[in-house]
């Protein structure tokens, strides 16, 4: 061995010993020769832990080092390798993937000294190396959590604004769709509690230009249910193959993968965001990391989903209270408005009852007293209806109504309010018997139910009224008409007070709402049948009464014969009131003192010189109303009764009936007959 030789090993040789502190760890130490394939002249023990190979399948040369080294890999290594020795550099350290003999793959670190002879020329390369594949994975799981971390914040920033519903799930599908490479993506949402409430959601799509077929019905998917149970994402790489997805709704859309992320709101509402690609588009590749995201994701959204909701239902309960504070508004307004009207009314229904009893007149002109009459009596119970609504009051006094009678007199009401473009019909059987209703509501429910068919129809077109005997105890009226017809959104609020499709201004959203209260408080039903462009058909069941009501025992004749001699002190602060009760009991045979106030009727009995059978008072007057004078004149003539006339029950006997107040009432608007027939009974109970 010459001397350079020898001293080029004893040069190399300390560098093996340094390493041999290192045999027996987690890393294997090395020493190749600078030659084609790298010849490996050492290697430990240790190896065949981390290769799969023997220390002698190297040694031997049976597997060259270069051919661990990842095929994609080694032209890289190769030219790092070769830069260091260009450079002249001691050391060098490299990172590449390398292949077990079972053919996984793992990440190797490798340090390596480059080893010179006395001439400067690579003879060797010695090092270790050490397989941190576990370290590479938590690095890059580290990243990639930081990556989605910062992802899924600033989807939570965007979702964080005040957004609707819409906006919220189109800002998340086009987040998501950043994500993954999918062409198109839709939300599904539904509600177990009401399943209309989140209907419009289901249109919710992003499409990417591709068909618009992205909404997949799975709430009866096993596979869905599955998902939304556990919480976690379906994913499917191959729809056409994927037994789980056999449905028809999956083949139309055309879709090589499809992922689904369940989403679970609070009280009972659910639904799921679908994303799918086409089979042109990247393939989705199926991962931990994919489905982690997009779990969070679908967290992320219902979370929102559910502070909209809360926003929504906190801007719900404010305008239900500015709308309970309108309503006390409107209330206030109504009474006095109510006042007004029923006094108007009182005068019209009263002044027409009396013309009606006139002897002499022709059929042609009782025809259209008549029709005042029931316009009138209609305009009353709407009067009541509004009071219902707006203060609540429930003065409910039912009598039996005849079907006949108010069929008989239906087209006189109700044509000039269709108007001549419509053709109205009615059919009826004989001998429908009565319904238990307050006096005036079936003409309110039919003459609604005529005015909202003639909108629909705008003008033109038929309307049909059919009464007939449904059952033993039942009876129905349906009022089907050609209009435009309901969609399923309209005929689920149709009968919420003031909700309404027509212009503002065009209606008040109380027409359906007062049929409705009238039919449940008859404890009848409703059924609607309606189709878009074809009409709209309610049917009304009521139940049935044999007995018809009872007719008046008393005749005019006779009620005059009771009015004789009676003297009736009557207080009324409004003239037209006063002078139609006047005129009514005047030409019944009664005597009448007036008083156009309560102070003015105790003057008037002060000196004991007026006697009277019948104290008749309004109730709301200035300065002292009605109650105060009852209870004045009680004291001082306890032998005379009282009748008290309004048109607020509640106002009259505040939470208490008139029963058990021991007055008799009469409640405005009412007739001539009315007015009578009140004054002789509550006399004949005096």
């Amino acid at each position: 061995m010459s001397k350079s030789k020898s001293y080029a090993n004893k040069r190399n040789q300390p560098h093996v010993d340094s390493f041999q502190y290192l045999k027996g760890g987690p890393v294997v130490v090395f020493r190749w020769a600078n030659e084609p394939g790298w010849p490996v002249e050492y290697v430990s023990p240790n190896v065949l832990q981390m290769f799969g190979h023997t220390a002698d399948d190297f040694l031997t040369g049976r597997v060259p080092f270069s051919d661990i080294i990842c095929p994609e890999e080694l032209a890289r290594v190769g030219e790092e390798v070769a830069a260091a020795v260009e450079d002249g550099l001691p050391y060098f350290e490299q990172a590449y993937h390398y292949l077990h003999k079972d053919g996984s793959k793992h990440h190797l670190y490798d340090y390596t000294l480059v080893l010179r002879n006395e001439a400067g020329e690579v003879t060797h390369f010695e090092g270790y190396v050490l397989d941190d594949t576990e370290r590479q994975q938590a690095t890059e799981a580290l990243r990639e959590e930081e990556e989605d971390s910062r992802y899924l914040v600033e989807i939570a920033e965007l979702m964080a604004g005040d957004l609707s519903y819409d906006e919220l799930c189109r800002h998340a599908l086009q987040a998501m769709k950043s994500y993954i490479p999918v062409s198109k993506a839709s939300l599904y949402m539904q509600n177990d509690a009401d399943p209309g409430i989140l209907t419009r959601l289901a249109g919710v799509n992003v499409s990417f230009g591709l068909a618009e077929k992205t909404v997949f019905d799975l709430r009866d998917n096993p596979w869905y249910l599955d998902a939304l149970a556990s919480y976690c994402p379906m994913l499917t790489l191959d729809v056409e193959e994927d037994p789980r997805c056999e449905g028809e709704e999956f083949k139309v859309a055309d879709l090589r993968s499809l992922l689904v992320i369940p989403m679970r709101l609070t009280e009972g509402k659910s639904g799921y965001i679908s994303m799918g690609n086409s089979k042109t588009d990247p393939p989705v590749e199926d991962s931990r990391r994919l489905r982690r995201v997009m779990s969070r994701m679908g967290v992320l959204l219902s979370t929102a989903m559910d502070r909209v909701t809360i926003l929504l239902e906190r801007e719900r309960m404010t305008e239900q209270l500015q709308h309970a504070h309108r309503m006390e508004a409107v209330g206030m307004l109504a009474g006095g408005v109510a006042h007004n009207f029923n006094n108007t009314l009182t005068v019209i229904l009263g002044y027409t009852s009396l013309l009606l009893q006139e002897e002499g007149l022709n059929e042609k002109a009782l025809e259209k007293l008549r029709a005042v009459l029931h316009a009138g009596e209609s305009s009353a119970v709407a009067v009541r209806q509004l009071l219902d609504f707006s203060r609540k009051q429930k003065s409910h006094q039912p009598e039996l109504v005849s079907v006949d009678l108010v069929m008989d007199g239906l087209a006189v009401m109700l044509k000039p309010l269709v108007g001549e473009g419509i053709c109205l019909e009615l059919e009826r059987e004989l001998g429908l018997g009565s319904v238990l209703l307050e006096s005036g509501e079936l003409e309110m429910v039919l003459m609604n139910l005529a005015v909202n068919a003639r909108d629909a129809m705008e003008g033109k077109g038929r309307l049909l009224i059919r009464a007939e005997i449904a059952d033993e105890g039942h009876l129905r009226i349906a009022v089907q008409d050609s209009g435009s017809g309901m969609t399923d959104l309209v005929k689920r609020r149709m009968f919420e007070p003031f909700f309404s499709t027509k212009p503002v201004g065009s209606g008040t959203g109380l027409g359906l709402a007062a049929v409705y209260g009238v039919v449940q408080r008859a404890e009848g039903s409703i059924e609607v049948e309606s189709q878009i462009g074809k009409g709209t058909t309610f049917s009304l069941l009521f139940p049935r009464n044999d007995n018809l009501p009872a007719p008046s025992i008393n005749s005019s004749a006779t009620l005059r014969q009771q009015g004789a001699g009676r003297k009736i002190l009557l207080v009324e602060d409004q003239a037209p009131v006063r002078n139609l009760a006047s005129d009514a009991l005047l030409e019944n045979g009664f005597e009448v003192e007036i008083a156009e106030n309560g102070s003015q009727a105790l003057e008037l009995m002060a000196d004991g010189t007026l006697q009277v059978d019948l104290l008749l008072s309004d109730v709301v007057m200035p300065e002292m109303d009605g109650l105060e004078l009852s209870r004045q004149f009680s004291k001082l003539h306890p032998e005379v009764p009282i009748m008290l006339m309004s048109g607020f029950v509640d106002r009259v006997f505040p939470g208490a009936g008139e029963e058990s107040q021991g007055i008799p009432f009469l409640r405005k608007p009412f007739t001539a007959e009315q007015l009578i027939e009140a004054v002789v009974e509550a006399i004949a109970l005096g």
